[in-house]
């Protein structure tokens, strides 16, 4: 790791524990202009992600995928073996067309980690030889996982809904690359500074940094607000028994016996009311299922609430159980006086770099100076705009890994939102599982988890 990056990391990590952040334009430090590559350029310089024309976003595109494309050839044995197999070299990518040609892996790659002290070998196999891993030993994953964030190298873990979590590592470069695209990412959701945060359910501060649910919403939340604006309806944190559920190594214990569970005294509805006396700008955050749940609670005491345009909502992470946006959205905006139109939805996964904010119009918006994406058929060929398919994307972000990646979710690929004005193309919703894959998302984990506790807070 360069000597620039380690002092990007030191400068980061000072502002944030001196808590001088509080709008998302200071959430990032960008790197010299002189040290950029194509990828950075894709990022760091346009001013908006979401707002650049289509042929400057197809050249930045293609630069930065070229790039990623030849570092992950000449630097990762197993994805040149792969290259090599289906006799694609990065001197064949010339144009964005080309791009369809790059192979790309299956997201169950990233699940298929064996036991704690082969570990680190398996992370230098599927990783590019650019990153350098310790020599760390441990009983558990956890362990590894904790040694390698003070070495720079974090290893996300997903919720492990389909049975067993992925593991994907990001080195420091990726993830400040991460923390620049989440100033247009926090701006297309409708963030301002002054706003009281209401979460419903788990403060992601207190959950594992590694855990993709926590990992950047957790950083976020405390970066973006004072101790004063930031309230969450169940104080919980979790243990180490958690952490390997969701990882998928251990099961058949009670939702209670896996978190350490301190709630708040007080009910959502009665937070509310006291909030609404401090501030009248607010966000409202929680999985669909919990909203759907407080609506409930709300419309059985008949409680009166016009919280008006000044407050959002923000939802994410799966987990709709049968309801769809629209009959939730509608159900917001009649019980608590919020417009559809500040409802907004994310879309991401831990393979990914970058989540996709959802707009006014609830299409959810792919950052395309830098995201290539793709909608394949059953015989994962690459299917045409307008129809539905199996997710899959080239993320160029990464150095550690190739973030070229066929997903186990089906969605619809739009050429452009068909509700705003901004450019680039959009996951129109629903998001779905492809057959076989239907009980997943970090929303449907943490009801599992939660679904006795949200009953006694």
């Amino acid at each position: 790791m360069s000597e620039e990056i380690n002092q990007l990391i030191f400068q980061t990590t000072q502002m944030n524990n001196k808590n001088y952040m509080r709008h998302p334009e200071l959430l990032h430090i960008i790197p010299p202009r002189a040290s950029w590559t194509p990828v950075d350029e894709a990022i760091y310089g346009v001013k908006d992600l979401f707002e650049v024309e289509v042929e400057e976003a197809n050249r930045l595109r293609l630069n930065a995928v070229k790039l990623s494309f030849n570092h992950h050839y000449h630097h990762n044995r197993f994805y040149n073996s792969l290259c090599e197999q289906r006799g694609i070299r990065p001197e064949d990518i010339e144009t964005i067309d080309d791009l369809f040609k790059i192979p790309l892996i299956s997201q169950r790659v990233f699940k298929q980690y064996p036991e704690p002290k082969l570990f680190i070998p398996w992370l230098r196999g599927i990783g590019s030889d650019t990153i350098s891993y310790p020599n760390i030993r441990g009983s558990s994953y956890l362990e590894i996982i904790n040694e390698l964030n003070k070495y720079g190298i974090k290893i996300l873990f997903s919720s492990g809904t389909t049975g067993k979590s992925s593991m994907v590592p990001r080195d420091y470069r990726a993830l400040i690359r991460e923390a620049h695209y989440r100033v247009s990412y926090w701006r297309l959701l409708c963030y301002y500074p002054n706003m009281i945060y209401f979460g419903l359910g788990l403060d992601p501060r207190k959950l594992h940094p590694n855990w993709s649910i926590a990992h950047g919403l957790g950083g976020d939340i405390a970066v973006m607000h004072d101790k004063d604006q930031i309230y969450h309806t169940l104080d919980i944190k979790t243990n180490p028994d958690l952490i390997k559920t969701v990882m998928g190594l251990e099961k058949g214990r009670t939702q209670i016996e896996k978190i350490d569970k301190n709630e708040t005294s007080k009910k959502p509805i009665e937070l509310l009311d006291e909030l609404l006396e401090k501030r009248s700008k607010g966000l409202l955050h929680g999985p669909p299922y919990m909203i759907n749940n407080f609506l409930e609670e709300i419309e059985v005491t008949g409680k009166d609430f016009h919280l008006g345009n000044d407050w959002f909502v923000q939802t994410g992470g799966g987990g709709w159980l049968g309801l769809t946006e629209k009959r939730l959205y509608e159900r917001i905006e009649r019980v608590l006086g919020i417009p559809d139109v500040n409802c907004r939805d994310i879309y991401g996964m831990a393979e990914n770099t970058f989540a996709f904010p959802s707009c006014e119009g609830h299409y959810y918006h792919i950052p395309h100076t830098v995201i290539q994406p793709f909608i394949l058929d059953d015989n994962l060929e690459v299917m045409s705009y307008g129809e539905s398919g199996r997710w899959a994307f080239i993320d160029p972000a990464p150095t550690a890994y190739p973030g070229y990646v066929i997903s186990e979710d089906k969605v619809k690929l739009l050429e452009h939102c068909p509700v705003c004005d901004r450019l680039g193309p959009v996951v129109s919703p629903p998001v779905a599982r492809m057959p076989g894959h239907e009980e997943a998302g970090c929303s449907t984990m943490m009801r599992k988890l939660m679904e006795e506790e949200v009953a006694k807070a």
